[in-house]
């Protein structure tokens, strides 16, 4: 077994992805998914069944192309959807969004069930050894203050987080505990009450 730091060629798409990722179901009416990508500011929502398998994409795109015929996210969805698996190395993702112009990949298990999103951002920050170190502290307090986390960013020491919790009173200690983290120059933080939303 070695030791030591790993390598950018040895890293694997699940040292760089973001966790957990937002989808709707095919079922979702046209007005929720319209609704999550302008409410978390991403540009594409993965589409999954009951089982949580990947069986389409929604990009901004789509929405504003077939919003007027569509009723639901089945309608929208591009299919056969494109992703990759959190096994693969950060190569393979990077070739991928290049290949078919697009920003980001939904990372997915061997049994093609949704685990995470990989975008061009995140290939991105897992260049900067920095920035990796920095989000493994951020998960981990975001983890400890009880803080269900829907998508982060770090970028040069900049920490952009959205997340949600039960009680918004846990905010300013969260917040601390993350400008206490080595290298963080800014924080950011979008956190509403769990009790706001209602699932997809």
């Amino acid at each position: 077994m070695t030791t030591g730091s790993t390598t950018p060629d040895e890293r694997r798409v699940r040292d760089a992805m973001t966790t957990p990722v937002l989808a709707v179901a095919p079922e979702t009416p046209v007005e929720d998914v319209a609704h999550v990508l302008t409410e978390h500011k991403v540009g594409a929502v993965p589409v999954v069944d009951a089982g949580r398998h990947v069986v389409g994409v929604i990009a901004e795109s789509d929405v504003v192309l077939r919003a007027a015929t569509a009723t639901a996210a089945a309608q929208l969805m591009t299919v056969p959807p494109i992703v990759v698996e959190a096994d693969a190395p950060l190569h393979k993702a990077r070739r991928a969004l290049a290949a078919h112009g697009i920003g980001r990949l939904p990372v997915v298990d061997r049994r093609r069930r949704l685990i995470g999103i990989i975008s061009r951002r995140d290939l991105l920050a897992a260049l900067l050894p920095a920035d990796t170190a920095i989000r493994r502290e951020v998960v981990g307090a975001v983890a400890a203050a009880d803080v269900e986390l829907v998508a982060l960013t770090v970028s040069h020491g900049k920490v952009w987080l959205c997340g949600r919790v039960s009680d918004l009173a846990a905010t300013p200690a969260l917040e601390e505990a993350l400008r206490r983290i080595a290298g963080v120059t800014r924080v950011d933080l979008e956190i509403t009450r769990t009790t706001e939303h209602k699932e997809t």
